[in-house]
């Protein structure tokens, strides 16, 4: 009689053993040890300026007699390199008995058309440097002249003494013609150091050196006769 219920017993305790659940793994944490977070990783790249990274050079010009920069100056990096194919070309024109424009700016190693779109024969001609002269040019005639040497240039007309205008030839690809005002902007100028030249008709030439990193370098001139 004592012996059913123990059988019973028995039984229901194995049942229940065998539903019993599995028990569960432990759970793995996502968190990678030892690498930052992404914030920190891009401004520890952003930190570090790029390579080839380039820069501007600003500055103003300022001269004696005040009112010389008023028909324009130059300004032009003497040891920058020279980029294939910028600024190989340029003309100068005779037109109502003046030249057109008043300053022409090329690199070295480009060339100059110089036109005539008068109805009378013009003459062009330099004193300065190895002082050429392209002869006359007649009504819609043209010359053309390389220029492989860096330097400037008084250009004339010898049949008409009061056409003026200057070429300036730049011994790099990186410069830039100032407003009436004497202000300048060289732009995308690899960073390094460089040697800044400051032309303005009539005034001495000065050079400075200019620091260009990633960001303006600002540089001004003060030039008199």
């Amino acid at each position: 009689m004592n012996a059913r219920p123990s059988l019973v017993t028995t039984a229901v305790l194995l049942a229940c053993s065998a539903c019993a659940p599995e028990p569960l793994a432990p759970v793995q944490s996502q968190m990678q040890v030892g690498r930052p977070p992404p914030a920190a990783t891009a401004a520890a790249v952003t930190a570090v300026e790029p390579p080839g990274a380039h820069g501007n050079v600003v500055g103003r010009l300022s001269t004696n007699p005040w009112h010389a920069i008023k028909g324009g100056g130059v300004v032009y990096l003497e040891d920058a390199p020279r980029k294939a194919g910028v600024a190989l070309s340029g003309t100068l024109d005779n037109h109502d008995m003046a030249f057109w424009p008043n300053i022409v700016l090329i690199t070295a190693g480009g060339s100059v058309i110089f036109t005539n779109t008068d109805p009378v024969t013009h003459n062009v001609f330099t004193p300065d440097g190895e002082k050429w002269n392209l002869g006359e040019i007649p009504q819609n005639g043209s010359v053309v002249k390389r220029f492989d040497n860096p330097g400037t240039y008084t250009v004339l007309c010898n049949l008409h003494p009061s056409m003026l205008a200057y070429l300036v030839v730049s011994p790099s690809s990186y410069f830039a013609r100032t407003d009436p005002e004497g202000a300048f902007m060289i732009k995308n100028v690899p960073t390094g150091t460089y040697r800044v030249t400051a032309w303005v008709p009539r005034l001495k030439p000065v050079t400075q050196t200019v620091t260009v990193a990633s960001a303006d370098a600002t540089v001004n001139f003060d030039l008199e006769r």
